[in-house]
């Protein structure tokens, strides 16, 4: 489809509905005959009074803002609620901070107490080797001077 053929068949149909085409419309002056048209134009003439009518009874001076006694009870109860929350707020913080530096040191003795136990077990260790090393030579000598003992006794 050329450009021109796309121009003719807007062109063609804003024709067919130009009758509804309000503003066009209200220049030329509805028609009687034309239902939508004049239904439409007692609308609008009709939204055109309430807006105006609203916007003169608006009263956005001091007095549409005045504050009453059971606003500022409201406001009153209000701001000594926020600050009440917020003091408990403070105190769960703390409690927090608290609780993570009792955890670091916690952390902390664990890391030495784990240290700690790892040498002592070491030290266990060696020594126990030491002393399965040892063990046979006691035993030798033991039964060594229960034997000299035996003999040196029944002679």
């Amino acid at each position: 489809m050329s450009m021109i053929d796309l121009i003719t068949r807007v062109e063609t149909i804003c024709k067919k509905y130009e009758k509804y085409d309000i503003d066009k419309q209200k220049e030329v002056n509805i028609s009687g005959d034309d239902a939508f048209g004049r239904l439409y134009s007692v609308f609008d003439s009709d939204l055109d009074q309430a807006l105006e009518l609203e916007s003169c009874n608006r009263r956005y001076d001091s007095e549409y803002f005045q504050q009453t006694k059971e606003s500022n009870n409201f406001r009153n109860e209000y701001e000594m609620r926020k600050m009440k929350q917020d003091e408990g707020l403070d105190v769960i913080a703390e409690g927090l901070v608290t609780l993570k530096n009792m955890a670091h040191d916690i952390n902390e003795i664990l890391s030495i107490c784990l240290g700690i136990w790892h040498l002592s077990i070491e030290k266990s260790n060696a020594m126990s080797t030491e002393e399965t090393v040892q063990c046979p030579k006691s035993v030798l000598t033991s039964q060594s001077q229960v034997w000299i003992m035996l003999c040196v006794g029944s002679a």
